[in-house]
């Protein structure tokens, strides 16, 4: 028997007839970061196509007959019962009512890797064994949360209802941000960007770096400096040296003698007046993190 897969991201739905008054004070309770979408109570019913339907037909027959223990007996019986069960799938069709049933996304983050199975069983204690049937693993966190308001570019293209994102609820200082995880070209591409801001602006040490962010990080495709510390994790020794050179040019320019790594961009352009000033003393543009652009 293979061992269940293990994430530490989650995804279930959950719906308000099958919820207690108290349902998000009770998950709150849990202790752990979540985020729920809006209600959803306008998504529309969704047509399968015959394939999907054969599909369909197909997991239910063998969820029927996945007991019997004969191979070749249990191929028969799935045989058939694929053929009643895509009867009733068609029926489900034909009938299918404009909207959907109201419900809400869940985005659940565990603390460490565990199972859907264990997830599933937690929620089932805090709400009830009724509230929650499904709980599936999220491969991609930012993708899903934007899905909580139909935000997401698998949403849009299928034109679903957009659901305003200031009324997803986070539970236990949710924070998105905390739980982007970038691939390792991703990383390269914000890395190159980082370091050609240092060589621009002629940085000189982190702290301007990271008083860049708030105001410049958004362009660049870093705001945080958790990201900024995933992305230049490995690169330290060259944005080190940069620096350096940066700490060394700016001294020489400003006709000061470096008085050690604390001297900021302040003590040599206090103005920053014009960019006649940082054209005819400095070869680069120096950067004023507090300056508006």
């Amino acid at each position: 028997m293979g061992t269940a897969a293990k994430s530490r991201n989650f995804a279930f739905i959950l719906y308000p007839e099958s919820l207690p008054a108290d349902w998000q004070t009770r998950l709150t309770m849990i202790g752990r970061p979540m985020a729920i979408s809006p209600l959803h109570d306008k998504d529309k019913s969704e047509m399968k196509s015959a394939d999907a339907m054969r599909r369909e037909a197909e997991r239910r027959a063998q969820r029927q007959c996945g007991k019997i223990e004969n191979p070749m007996d249990r191929a028969v019986e799935i045989s058939k019962a694929k053929e009643y069960w895509l009867g009733v799938v068609r029926r489900e069709q034909n009938n299918l009512p404009e909207f959907k049933k109201p419900h809400y996304h869940v985005l659940y983050v565990a603390a460490n890797p565990v199972t859907a199975d264990s997830v599933r069983r937690k929620i089932q204690r805090a709400l009830s064994k009724e509230s929650i049937a499904h709980v599936e693993v999220v491969d991609n966190v930012q993708n899903y949360y934007l899905y909580l308001s139909h935000d997401s570019i698998d949403a849009r293209e299928k034109g679903k209802h957009r659901y305003d994102v200031k009324d997803i609820i986070k539970l236990n200082e949710f924070d998105i941000e905390r739980y982007i995880v970038l691939d390792k070209e991703q990383k390269k591409v914000l890395g190159d960007a980082i370091m050609e801001m240092v060589v621009k602006y002629k940085l000189k040490n982190m702290g301007e770096v990271v008083r860049m962010l708030p105001k410049h990080g958004a362009s660049i495709g870093v705001k945080t400096i958790s990201e900024l510390e995933d992305v230049l994790n490995g690169r330290g020794w060259f944005i080190k040296m940069l620096m350096d050179a940066n700490y060394q040019d700016r001294n020489r320019v400003s006709g000061q003698v470096a008085e050690g790594p604390g001297t900021g961009w302040e003590d040599l352009y206090p103005e920053m007046e014009s960019q006649d000033r940082t054209s005819t003393q400095n070869p680069g543009k120096v950067w004023n993190p507090d300056a508006e652009e």
